[in-house]
């Protein structure tokens, strides 16, 4: 069977809504999610516009690390259209892990364990994703390094010591750092370089 497009395979009619580039979950009580953040999908062309904008002038980036990665479709799109050597996906919930494994694989994206990563993939290696169930102190956050770190939690989240240590590791390592529908500007050493003119979307680097 042929491989899918990933914007057939997340066609899930959020570009249909033109007051806001996220769905409507957004009104939802969110206040009393245990949850580092609620399953809040961004509609496709919310996709497109962060992974342009995150990935505008650099030179060879081949790899993006997704923290809160939901149903994969951000590391999907990111090997499947953008071209990115490895996309790396950390979400707490396990059905979305599975459900994100699944995605890639109907879109034609291997889909690797953990054993499989390498600090920096070579230019020849076939774009691949690695989608991972846990918390951000697993020791397999130590050795990735990515050139673009997608965050998709929640503001009060961002700041938590462990969160923050993480997002900052990278930031001074030179990633970019991509923030989805909450900003990092309570985290004070990281400077804004972009930002999306309709708002949910703030690109952070060196």
């Amino acid at each position: 069977m042929s491989p899918k497009l990933w914007t057939d395979v997340y066609d899930d009619g959020f570009d249909d809504i033109a007051s806001t580039p996220f769905p409507p979950m957004l009104d939802s009580d969110i206040e009393n999610s245990n949850l580092l953040a609620p399953y809040l999908p961004s509609s496709r062309a919310v996709v497109k516009e962060a992974l342009t904008m995150a990935l505008s002038g650099m030179s060879e980036p081949r790899s993006l690390l997704e923290l809160g990665a939901g149903d994969g479709r951000f590391c999907v799109a990111a090997v499947q259209e953008f071209g990115l050597k490895l996309a790396i996906g950390l979400e707490l919930d396990e059905e979305l892990v599975d459900i994100a494994r699944t995605k890639a694989t109907e879109c034609g994206v291997p889909v690797l364990g953990r054993d499989a990563y390498t600090s920096k993939p070579p230019r020849e290696q076939v774009g691949a994703s690695i989608f991972e169930s846990g918390d951000l102190t697993k020791d397999f956050l130590a050795r990735v390094h990515a050139d673009i770190v997608v965050v998709c939690l929640l503001g009060e989240t961002n700041t938590l010591p462990t969160v923050r240590d993480v997002i900052l590791e990278h930031y001074r390592r030179g990633s970019r750092i991509l923030a989805v529908l909450f900003d990092l500007s309570k985290i004070e050493e990281m400077e804004l370089r972009a930002s999306s003119p309709r708002g949910g979307l703030w690109l952070y680097y060196q």
